[in-house]
């Protein structure tokens, strides 16, 4: 047979995997799919978080607290609590209530409708307060519905 040329005639798993065993040969596909469901939710994340900041693309909003004007980054805030609630961890199974507390905390009161809407940009039409209800306990929602209101 010619050098570079597949001989497909006579290729077999045995010469794929050699003389491994059985268990070393279910470890290692195993181990594959191990890596493939990781780099697959890297990538997932990635992309999902470049079209969050694409969708916001730093919405900041001007306004005056005692005559003093300030900025305060909406979008920013909008995106620290969608990912408190989901995109904070692998799995998608837990959520870092104090953390998007916290971050609405920091949005003054007259620019919670923005915060809302940015909210609903940054999640493809989630609620900003339906989340809140969803993912805090009823103490903590007593807190955060005096923030939204």
């Amino acid at each position: 047979m010619p050098p570079g040329k597949i001989n497909t005639t006579t290729s077999s798993t045995k010469e794929f995997w050699g003389d491994l065993p059985a268990g070393m040969k279910i470890g290692i596909i195993v181990i594959g799919g191990i890596g493939a469901f990781f780099g697959i939710r890297s990538v997932w994340k990635a992309i999902g978080q470049a079209r969050r900041d694409k969708a916001v693309n730093e919405i900041k909003t001007t306004t005056s607290s005692g005559g003093t004007p300030i900025s305060v980054d909406i979008g920013g805030i909008a995106n620290t609590i969608y990912q408190c609630f989901y995109d904070n961890d692998w799995f998608g199974m837990s959520e870092d209530e104090e953390g998007a507390i916290a971050a609405l905390s920091g949005c003054p009161k007259s620019l919670i409708p923005d915060l809302k809407q940015s909210y609903k940009i940054i999640s493809s039409g989630h609620d900003l307060k339906s989340d809140f209800q969803s993912y805090v306990s009823s103490e903590q929602y007593a807190t955060v519905s005096t923030l939204l209101a």
